[in-house]
């Protein structure tokens, strides 16, 4: 485009759905680039969800003093999806505090998804399917696993959100996110009983064992987690000053098979008698790791495999 010996180029948009006309002058070059959103290629024209724009150019230069004017260019078409149309997903929260030790039921109402994101204070927590026949998702969720290793003394505000995630007509993923709500979180056994595990060892294999210990005040029993999903309990005894059990490798992985080595956080909450009721701490803060071994019978196996390799080869 253009002659390295003339004065630049203007360069004109037309972008026929809208009639809008952009320019761009490039004094030096022969591109011209300009940046323009989709609701200026809209224009005035009526919104629709999706709107495919064709969009074509011209050029004018000029060269000692005369001016050449180029012809109209190919179309090449730009879908514009005006998002604001589908709607801001709604998130409803069942209560506006929160107890430590309790769960918290969040809702994600939306028109179509094809799954949920939960946040806490823009961050992502969980993600959770959509269900289309009720649209909405549904998440219960920890106090604990709601507030995180935030620090704080006795009450704490959080925000929450979703966002849904979006697949349209497979051209654009989007996540379309919804507004915040608050929720008080409260702690009312506050952070002196906050206690501390310790585990040993910190590397098994899936048969096993890890001793756990969680230490803290005067309770009446702990509670062991792996992660966030309660594991066992253990009561709690004075001369340790907190509780002790021990668990096998199979029982910290779960549905995990564990090969090749996997990481197991765990933590531990202290329970706490006032009265008639049952109160529990914040799960420790310093959660013990636990890293469960190949099973001996996977190294077997592979071991098995190179021997009958090398037998074949020597055969030939």
């Amino acid at each position: 485009m253009g002659n390295p010996q003339s004065d630049g180029v203007q360069c004109t948009f037309y972008a026929n759905t809208s009639r809008e006309v952009f320019t761009h002058t490039n004094p030096s070059g022969h591109v011209c680039v300009r940046s323009v959103s989709g609701t200026e290629l809209l224009g005035q024209r009526a919104a629709r969800v999706r709107t495919v724009v064709s969009i074509n150019c011209d050029y004018t230069e000029r060269e000692k003093g005369e001016r050449h004017q180029s012809q109209l260019s190919k179309s090449v078409t730009v879908v514009v999806w005006d998002t604001v149309m589908l709607g801001k997903p709604h998130v409803d929260i069942t209560q506006t505090q929160g107890y430590i030790g309790e769960n918290v039921y969040i809702r994600c109402k939306a028109d179509s998804a094809s799954q949920c994101l939960f946040y806490r204070d823009q961050a992502l927590i969980r993600t959770v399917s959509y269900n289309r026949d009720h649209k909405f998702c549904y998440l219960s969720v920890s106090v604990d696993e709601l507030v995180g290793d935030r620090e704080f003394t006795d009450t704490t505000v959080l925000s929450v959100s979703c966002g849904v995630e979006l697949t349209l007509d497979g051209e654009l993923n989007i996540i379309h996110h919804s507004d915040t709500k608050a929720i008080s979180v409260i702690d009312r056994l506050g952070p002196l009983l906050r206690p501390r595990i310790e585990v040993d060892p910190n590397i098994i294999n899936r048969e096993g064992p890890v001793q756990m210990t969680c230490i803290s005040g005067n309770g009446t029993q702990c509670v062991f987690y792996r992660g966030y999903r309660r594991v066992t309990r253990s009561p709690y005894r004075e001369e340790l000053g907190g509780c002790r059990v021990s668990v096998l490798g199979r029982d910290l992985l779960g549905e995990r098979d564990g090969e090749g080595g996997t990481e197991v956080q765990l933590r531990c909450a202290l329970e706490v008698k006032l009265g008639e009721e049952a109160l529990t701490s914040r799960l420790s803060a310093d959660g013990g790791a636990a890293g469960p071994l190949p099973l001996i019978r996977n190294v077997c196996g592979g071991l098995f495999l190179l021997l009958m390799v090398a037998a074949v080869a020597t055969v030939s």
